[in-house]
């Protein structure tokens, strides 16, 4: 059961192209955290983001959002927490007390609006239960990683119950050495808490959950790549770079530090065949990174240069946002309806301080504010023709109002004040048939529309940052096929689209610095297939696929004048990505183990614009092999497993900052994912 149309509904009769993680899929693929989610899911990648490791950079049907670490960016595929919109920065937390995530592929634009043009994922906390019921998890791991886990959910009293979690993680010894300080690096911690309280009336039923979380880490770390020979430097991949630099009469290394916490209140009354939702939400973050982008200049022609910070950047930011929605729906024998508004108030500030060679030339500081307000009204109708016909009609009216103001650089390097107001209007509309062939043969096809608010080039000079960019658009048309076969032991959903974006905005690199631009027009072709196959009592198989054939229609000026041609790839346009993953089940005296392995690849892609075919530009193509052995005792009470990630330890590289061209460097580099890694976990479970 998902909740992707905004109320409770099978999987397999959703017309959408919908992934749905359950708590022991997320177990089995061994989701951890928010980038770990494109395990086995058609058509995304999700990696960390290039400066700040607590943010996250998501990719889905050729659309992505590269600056997530900026408080003004705005992303393609929306991020939810209970319903809740979040913000990609700071949102790679740990996952904890998860009931399930539904990653709904395709422009959302109806049902959840702006920053769903590729998608959304909405991520379902555990409720609390109407019987006490609770687990204690502890693990340890490798580059001494520990972690307690701890939950406890039950009835308080009357119609009142509630829940709370806990989650500790630390790793405490670097993946990584650093070449320039010769220190072990890539370290963390995360410790973050939910608590819920929930009524259940006869006419309202209400939920209220808080949440706070502090993650910190060193930040992400980069191997130098030779510019000639388009490989690292260092021939061990974990071999990495980064140089501090001096401010003032002290010195400040790479690190990130991010704080957050929120409330909602999720109130649900029965009004005959009707239900009104209401939802209040408030959530504040504070995001504090530094990083070296230039791997400590190690190729650099100069031997004193060698070791030192090209391009080191410092940020401090801070966002509250609270919004309100109110959602209305009903099933009729005929008719379904769902209508709803929406009300979105954020405040933005972010200081960026850029140093150059190793803090000798400190850049003017970059002083960011922002105020957004957005606010829409939507519906749907689903009307049933017969049994197995249903027409679908939808739209969404949006409203954005944004303020951006600051201080920053301007075009001959003085500062420049910046002040300026946008607004943004779109309706997205949504029209479709569903035909239900039996009740195991499910079909759709819809046409849908998604928008992207309009946003900003962070690496635009003063005169013309608040200038901003224009929204983005896609029109999507979708068929999709929902079959459950083999007397129901096998499920198979399929999706055939085709998706024109317009004004796609995506960032490249050139001669001339960093460029965030509306680069043009572009289209996709994809086929996406997802399998569940309980091939015995013992054994389950799952599968997914994604094949895309992507290209541009038209450019912009803009983007031909960094040399870009019709015939070059798309951004984030890989061809194939597939996954396969087997569970095998067997009884013991004391209980049962359960094995498990996962295969998953991915073909090379570029992330820029400008990438003019660059291999050093070039994210290479990478596979992954998980596995993991799990004992559960005959009462279910004791749960002891042994993970291992990337067993094949292919770190790869999942992104590529190449300031060569004009910081005159003889080195890029590459953001590299970890190498091989284990955790062995114990969970004892109360009921």
């Amino acid at each position: 059961m998902v909740t992707a149309e905004r109320r409770t509904e099978n999987l397999q009769t959703t017309p959408i192209a919908v992934s749905a993680l359950g708590g022991e899929d997320l177990e089995r693929l061994q989701i951890n955290s928010i980038a770990d989610l494109d395990t086995s899911v058609p058509s995304m990648t999700i990696e960390t983001n290039v400066a700040s490791n607590a943010s996250v950079t998501v990719a889905m049907r050729g659309s992505a959002e590269q600056n997530a670490a900026f408080l003004f960016s705005e992303p393609g595929v929306g991020l939810y927490l209970n319903g809740v919109y979040r913000r990609l920065s700071g949102s790679n937390i740990e996952l904890a007390d998860i009931e399930r995530i539904e990653v709904l592929r395709g422009p959302q634009g109806t049902l959840f609006g702006r920053n769903t043009l590729a998608g959304a994922i909405n991520i379902v906390t555990r409720a609390p239960s109407d019987t006490l019921d609770g687990s204690l998890q502890v693990g340890y791991g490798s580059f001494d990683t520990s972690k307690v886990r701890g939950s406890v959910s039950g009835p308080i009293g009357g119609n009142w119950k509630g829940s709370l979690s806990v989650l500790r993680q630390e790793r405490n010894e670097g993946w990584a050495t650093n070449k320039v300080t010769n220190q072990k690096v890539g370290t963390n911690e995360f410790l973050g808490g939910m608590g819920s309280l929930a009524y259940d009336g006869d006419t309202v039923d209400a939920q209220f959950t808080v949440y706070a979380s502090n993650s910190e880490s060193d930040g992400p770390w980069a191997v130098p790549v030779s510019v000639a020979t388009v490989r690292p430097v260092f021939a061990d991949r974990s071999d990495v770079a980064a140089a501090s630099i001096r401010v003032g009469r002290g010195t400040l290394a790479q690190f990130n530090d991010t704080d957050q916490h929120g409330a909602d209140l999720v109130l649900t009354f029965g009004l005959g065949d009707w239900t009104l939702k209401s939802t209040t939400a408030y959530s504040k973050l504070l995001d504090d990174w530094a990083v070296d982008f230039t791997a400590g200049q190690l190729g650099t022609t100069a031997a004193a240069g060698a070791g030192t910070s090209g391009f080191f950047r410092v940020a401090l930011s801070d966002q509250d946002q609270i919004s309100q929605e109110f959602n209305l729906t009903r099933n009729g024998d005929k008719l379904d309806t769902i209508l709803g508004a929406f009300w979105y108030k954020e405040s933005s500030n972010q200081l960026i301080q850029d140093y150059f060679a190793g803090g000798l030339f400190p850049g003017v500081p970059a002083d960011h504010h922002l105020d957004s307000e957005s606010i829409a009204a939507y519906a749907q109708l689903n009307y049933h023709l017969d049994d197995r016909w249903t027409l679908v009609g939808g739209g969404r009216y949006n409203n954005d109002d944004k303020e951006f103001s600051g201080r920053k650089g301007g075009a001959t390097g003085a500062p420049v004040n910046f002040d300026k107001s946008r607004s943004f209007s779109r309706f997205s509309g949504k029209v479709g048939v569903e035909f239900k062939a039996s009740d195991t043969l499910f079909s759709y096809l819809t046409f849908s529309q998604g928008y992207k608010a309009g946003t900003y080039d962070p690496f635009a000079n003063g005169n013309i940052i608040a200038d901003g960019l224009d929204p983005e658009t896609v029109d999507s048309l979708e068929v999709g096929l929902k079959a459950e076969l083999l007397d129901r032991s096998l499920r198979l959903n399929n999706a055939l689209f085709l998706v024109r974006y317009k004004d796609l905005a995506i960032g490249t690199i050139t001669s001339t610095g960093l460029n965030l631009q509306n680069a043009g027009e572009s289209e996709i072709k994809g086929l996406e297939s997802e399998l569940t196959w309980v091939a015995t009592d013992r054994l389950r198989v799952y599968a997914s696929a994604a094949l895309l054939d992507s290209k541009w229609k038209t450019l912009a000026a803009s983007a031909l004048a960094t040399g870009v041609k019709l015939s070059d790839a798309p951004p984030f346009a890989f061809d194939f990505q597939g996954s396969v993953s087997a569970a095998y089940e067997f009884p013991i005296s004391s209980g049962s183990i359960t094995l498990v392995a996962t295969g998953r690849h991915i073909d090379k892609y570029y992330q820029q614009v400008a990438h003019l075919n660059n291999p050093l530009d070039r994210v290479n193509a990478r596979d992954f092999v998980d596995a993991s052995i799990t004992f559960v005792s005959s009462d279910g009470q004791h749960k002891l497993a042994l993970n291992g990630k990337n067993l094949a330890s292919e770190q790869g590289q999942y992104s590529t900052l190449n300031f060569s061209t004009f910081l005159f460097n003889n080195t890029a580099a590459w953001l590299t994912g970890e190498p091989r890694t284990w955790e062995l976990n114990y969970t004892y479970s109360f009921k």
